[in-house]
């Protein structure tokens, strides 16, 4: 990496694996060196990630907090809705996986846009566009240009910890800083926010192992 000042590994709850970050200056035999100083940290770290759930006939996957089975059916056309606690994904060429991936990077992005135009009205601060992308290091961030970003995987989490996250970048079209007019900004729109903390603290590591495939 260009921007890599020091020797680093990360987790990669996405795909459970662990990644290895050098330094322009640094040798490979200087990162595995690296690597292998640390391997008792990393067996432990990777051990303890959730076990991946794929995207597939069966599974059990949360949509808003709520436990959804996916129901595969056949059809002449793809579409996917939800039915009671099912998840009925009928397709007609697709992969499963892909068609259940998009369908809920849609559900994310309609229902975060929808929160944050909402937000940023009652605060009199519109943003320039919204995307969702599936980071692994952040939640949601928000641009000096006003620029709004969130990962899809919030539409696994309850609502309470959607409008947290969504107040708390909103808040940052106002106050680009951690000042308690910030904290103050983010409670007035999403109300009492420390259960919404917790739970991304206790479970949002959890949220990556869903469409994870699993180990060969």
């Amino acid at each position: 990496s260009d921007r890599a000042r020091r020797l680093a590994i990360r987790i990669l709850p996405n795909s459970g694996t662990a990644e290895l970050v050098l330094p322009k200056r640094a040798s490979m035999r200087q990162g595995i060196a690296f690597a292998k100083e640390r391997a008792d940290w990393l067996q432990e770290h990777l051990a303890d990630l959730p076990m991946p759930t794929p995207f597939a006939d069966g599974a059990v996957v949360p949509l808003m907090g709520e436990p959804k089975k996916i129901r595969r059916i056949e059809g002449l056309f793809d579409d996917i809705w939800c039915e009671g606690d099912a998840l009925i994904v009928q397709i007609a060429r697709r992969d499963l996986s892909a068609a259940v991936r998009d369908y809920l990077r849609g559900e994310a992005k309609r229902e975060l846009r929808n929160r944050a135009t909402e937000m940023a009205a009652q605060i009199s601060r519109p943003f320039r566009r919204l995307t969702v992308r599936d980071t692994s290091s952040r939640w949601g961030s928000c641009s000096w240009q006003g620029d709004l970003s969130f990962s899809w995987r919030l539409i696994l989490a309850p609502e309470p910890v959607i409008d947290y996250m969504v107040a708390h970048e909103v808040s940052h079209l106002a106050h680009m800083d951690h000042s308690s007019r910030f904290w103050r900004q983010v409670e007035e729109l999403a109300g009492d926010v420390e259960e919404a903390k917790d739970w991304l603290r206790e479970h949002g590591a959890g949220l990556h192992r869903y469409g994870a495939l699993l180990a060969s």
